[in-house]
């Protein structure tokens, strides 16, 4: 381990500290240490040395290790904490480790201190890292659930709003051609039949239109039938139609973040297969992103493509400096179905 480590001793015999602070330096370990004998520099302490790992004395003249744990485990945060103690009964070692004691090591045998500091900061990490993971994945699941009550909704709307008028309207048409009158309850002629017949045709097409651009935005066809090229190019066009910025290529993850995040005028999209591989690189012109960003677990954008690369056995690559732009790539193993043998991942350089 280089990293140099601040350690805390709740201890009330300087001497006692000396030898722990000696057994520790045997072993080469990096680190600080303070000693504390109550529990105000306690408490002190631990709030303003910021201590990697606790070794505390069972009892103290006004203070005890099990008092010590109860206000850990009120206070935020996992810091391991150690038990450096003489001989104490099996009870008192029960309770210390049901209180959430690490380890319980005897002052007459400090030579396996060393080793129960790094098991404990080994485990604590271990468990900081399985809870990171687990709040990722529960942030993910919650925003890929906003984003599908989102769209939900944004279908919904459109169906009300389109379907369901020209839906609407159609029936009317048929309801008034049906009785062979019009809006005033005059009787229509042939030619006013006619131009009510051609009316409905429009708006039955209208309809139809409605219907493929849903199903479109669903699960476009054009990526079944033509492959990854022409659905990347009909992205672009819709990418365009709905942001005006002008694109060459570009792909639905990453098209939200830049019209959001990047602020940016102009988009770039390389793709091609090498070597059984698909790379894929998309670069921007936008305000670029930061290595804090990107290893922030809060850009859930971030690590959503990611988790979706992975899914795919690949890997992302992302890089950016303020005021240059933004380069994601993408590098992921080619798998192909029988029928889909001999279709192209990519035709052409872009527009």
């Amino acid at each position: 381990m280089n990293k140099k480590l601040n350690i805390l001793v709740l201890e009330d015999v300087p001497e006692d500290a000396k030898f722990i602070e000696r057994a520790l330096s045997k072993s080469g370990l990096a680190f600080t240490v303070r000693r504390v004998a109550s529990r105000p520099d306690f408490v002190k302490a631990v709030q303003d040395f910021r201590p990697n790992v606790i070794l505390a004395d069972y009892d103290l003249p006004r203070f005890n290790a099990l008092e010590a744990l109860e206000w850990m485990n009120e206070q935020p945060g996992d810091i391991p904490f150690i038990l450096v103690t003489g001989s104490q009964s099996d009870e008192v070692a029960a309770e210390c480790f049901k209180s959430g004691a690490a380890d319980y090591v005897l002052k007459s045998n400090l030579q396996r201190l060393p080793s129960a500091l790094m098991s404990a900061l080994a485990k604590q990490a271990a468990e900081d890292q399985l809870k990171t993971s687990h709040e990722r994945v529960r942030a993910l699941s919650a925003r890929a659930q906003a984003r599908l009550e989102s769209e939900k909704t944004r279908l919904a709307r459109e169906i009300h709003d389109d379907l369901a008028q020209k839906l609407t309207a159609l029936a009317i048409e048929l309801s008034l051609l049906d009785s062979g009158f019009d809006y005033s309850g005059q009787e229509v002629s042939t030619q006013e039949l006619r131009a009510k017949i051609k009316n409905l045709y429009e708006l039955a097409d209208g309809i139809i239109k409605s219907a493929r651009r849903i199903e479109a935005r669903l699960r476009p066809k054009v990526l079944d039938e033509f492959g990854l090229a022409a659905a990347i190019e009909w992205q672009t066009h819709e990418f365009e139609k709905e942001t005006g910025i002008k694109c060459q290529f570009t792909a639905e993850p990453e098209d939200i973040n830049v019209a959001y995040h990047a602020s940016a005028s102009r988009v770039s999209m390389r793709v091609e297969e090498k070597a059984g591989r698909l790379c894929l690189e998309v670069r921007d012109n936008g305000k670029g992103v930061t290595r804090e960003q990107t290893s922030d677990p809060k850009s859930l954008g971030l690590l959503g493509m990611k988790e979706r690369a992975s899914l795919l056995s690949g890997t992302v690559h992302i890089e950016g400096a303020p005021g240059s732009g933004t380069l994601v790539r993408v590098l992921a193993p080619v798998k192909r179905s029988e029928e889909r043998v001999g279709v192209p991942l990519a035709t052409g350089n872009g527009r």
